[in-house]
C-alpha cells in the first residue's frame, strides 16, 4: 500500500565555509564547488532516507512547496540571516533533487535558532502544496 508525502523532515549538519555567498564571491568556483556537491549530495542522501520506498511524491505543477529551515549555528557567532539561507541552497537543491521537484516551486521561510554545540545544524520542513496533502 502506497502513502502520498505531506511532509518530510531531514537534519543536515551545518554548511561548510566553503558554501557561504561571501566565500563564493572571493574565490574560483573550482575551490567551492567540491564542497557545493558534496552538501548537494548529502541532502539528497538523508532525504531518501526519510522516504518510504513505496511513498508517492505528488506532481502538481500549480502548488508551491512550503520548506522552512530551522538554522541553529555551532557558536554565537555574528552572522548574515540571508547568508545563512544562501549556505543551505545547495542542499536545498539536493532536497529538490531527491523528491524530484523543480525547487523553484519551493517557497523557503526560515527561523534562526540559538547555537546548537559543538557542530550546529540546519533542519529542514518540506510540506506538500495544500491541495495535494
Amino acid at each position: 500500500m502506497s502513502s502520498e508525502l505531506r511532509s518530510i523532515t531531514v537534519t543536515l549538519p551545518w554548511p561548510a565555509p566553503q558554501v557561504w555567498p561571501n566565500y563564493r564571491q572571493s574565490h574560483h568556483w573550482r575551490k567551492y564547488y567540491k564542497h557545493v556537491a558534496s552538501q548537494r549530495l548529502t541532502a539528497c542522501a538523508l532525504t531518501l532516507e526519510q522516504i518510504d520506498r513505496d511513498m508517492i511524491v505528488p506532481r502538481d505543477p500549480k502548488g508551491g512547496w512550503s520548506v522552512h529551515l530551522d538554522i541553529y549555528p555551532p557558536n554565537l557567532r555574528r552572522r548574515d540571516e540571508d547568508g545563512m539561507e544562501g549556505a543551505c541552497k545547495s542542499a536545498i537543491d539536493g532536497i529538490a533533487d531527491a523528491l524530484r521537484v523543480d525547487d523553484s516551486r519551493f517557497i523557503i521561510t526560515r527561523t534562526i535558532h540559538p547555537p546548537r554545540r559543538p557542530l550546529g545544524a540546519v533542519v529542514v520542513t518540506v510540506r506538500a502544496p495544500e491541495g495535494l496533502a
